[in-house]
Formats: C-alpha cells, sequence, structure tokens
C-alpha cells in the first residue's frame, strides 16, 4: 500500500486543501495491477484508492480548512436553506462546525440534526436526532445535507429520503469530495439532489501526483478506476467479498 507523503505545491484555494489533505495521510492508494488488494466500500464495489476524510476531525488545521472551504462553496453557490442535517458518521461533526460558520457569518441562528442513514435501518424517531421537541423545527423546511464524501451515494439517498419522509424539503447535498461515480449520480438523479463539493477525488489524486507524492503508475491506476468506477470494480472485485 501506498501512504502519501508531504510534498511541496500549493497554488488555489481548492488545491491547497488537497495538499492539506493529502499531506495529513487521508489519501491512502494500493497497488492493485501488481497484486495488492483492493479496498471494499460500504456500497460493496471496490477501488485502489481510500480517501479518509472524516480522520481529519483530529487535524485541527485541516479540519478547520474543510469547514471553511464548505462554507465558502455553499456562499459562492448562493445554496438556501433553514436548517443543516449532518450524514452519520463522517458528515456529522463537519456539518455541525460548518452550522457554526455559517450562523456566524449569516447571523442567524440556524437549527442542527444529525442522520443515522448507514447500515442496519432504525426507527424513524431514532434515525433523525434533534428534531423531537425542536422548536426551531418545522415541518418544509429547506435542509441542507452534509457528508464529507459522495461516492455510490447509497447513504446520501436514504439520509435524503428520511428527512423527506419527517417532512423536510432536501434539495442540496454539500460534501468535502465527490467522487463524480456514474452510479451514484444515476441514484440522485430520480430525487434531485445537486451536490455542492469543494473538491473532486480526481483532484485530489491530480494534487498528490503535482507534488510527487504519488508515483504516475499509482496515480493512473486512480485515474482509470475514477473513469469507470463500475467497471473497474467488476474487474478487480475480490472473489471472497461474495459480490464478484
Amino acid at each position: 500500500m501506498f501512504f502519501v507523503k508531504k510534498g511541496a505545491f500549493v497554488k488555489t484555494k481548492s488545491q491547497r486543501l488537497a495538499h492539506l489533505l493529502v499531506s495529513s495521510g487521508a489519501l491512502a492508494v494500493r497497488d492493485v495491477e501488481n497484486g495488492e488488494e483492493p479496498f471494499l466500500y460500504n456500497s460493496g464495489s471496490c477501488g485502489p484508492l481510500y480517501l479518509d476524510i472524516k480522520g481529519r476531525v483530529g487535524f485541527d488545521r485541516v479540519f478547520e480548512a474543510m469547514a471553511r472551504a464548505l462554507a465558502d462553496v455553499l456562499d459562492e453557490h448562493k445554496v438556501e436553506f433553514d436548517a443543516i442535517a449532518g450524514l452519520m458518521t463522517g458528515g456529522a461533526i463537519p456539518a455541525f462546525r460548518l452550522k457554526q460558520l455559517l450562523s456566524r457569518r449569516q447571523r442567524r441562528a440556524i437549527p442542527f440534526l444529525y442522520v443515522r442513514a448507514e447500515g442496519d435501518p432504525v426507527p424513524q424517531r431514532e434515525a433523525i436526532v434533534g428534531m423531537r421537541g425542536n422548536p426551531a423545527l418545522s415541518s418544509h423546511m429547506r435542509v441542507l445535507l452534509v457528508d464529507e464524501v459522495v461516492n455510490a451515494a447509497g447513504t446520501t439517498a436514504r439520509g435524503t429520503l428520511l428527512l423527506r419522509h419527517a417532512g423536510f424539503r432536501v434539495s442540496d447535498v454539500a460534501a468535502v469530495a465527490h467522487y463524480e461515480n456514474s452510479a451514484g449520480n444515476e441514484r440522485l438523479k430520480p430525487i434531485g439532489l445537486r451536490i455542492h463539493a469543494v473538491l473532486t477525488v480526481r483532484e485530489i489524486v491530480d494534487a498528490a501526483l503535482a507534488e510527487k507524492m504519488l508515483t504516475p503508475r499509482l496515480a493512473a491506476q486512480c485515474h482509470d478506476f475514477l473513469t469507470n468506477p463500475t467497471g473497474w470494480s467488476q474487474r478487480h472485485l475480490p472473489a471472497s467479498s461474495g459480490n464478484g
């Protein structure tokens, strides 16, 4: 496995965040073409890279840069919302910091929720935390959903439907990074979600390559995967996973 290490390349705002992410160890790449096992994702698919955005909660400088970059993107895109909901597990803490930043910038109190959409289904009353008895919330409010990464988008879709079932309106999702996975995009299209991401995963890989944190051969494997995640996964999914 290749863990991306520090280099010397810093340019635009998004590239600076990509640099912070990879230099803090957020990107890991496996040499699958040379015999290493691919990463298995929650969706059941696999890939040569893993992006550990949720782990940046332990890196103050990186975490704050992520949250501020998310706030900037939402301001630039003029996204309108009444409340913020973080997707467990990776989106909840960035979403809460985002709520603090935007409450200050916009000079208003923004209600916060978090949504449990991963794993086994839980009762509706337990799936959305922060809603029960909250006078700051009302039905038909516009809720901005926040996750750290959007890949196959299964959790994103489930979180959206849970919030809508509870009476909220959800049309926008904010994320630190987006895989631009065609299968994920197709999953979100019928439910009408707009994604507002700070970075694409391809941009993070390209930043690592430009800083010589990643070899051209490993970067090429990542690009091959990102171009066609479904096809790549079908070719490389280990038989022991039961999904091949």
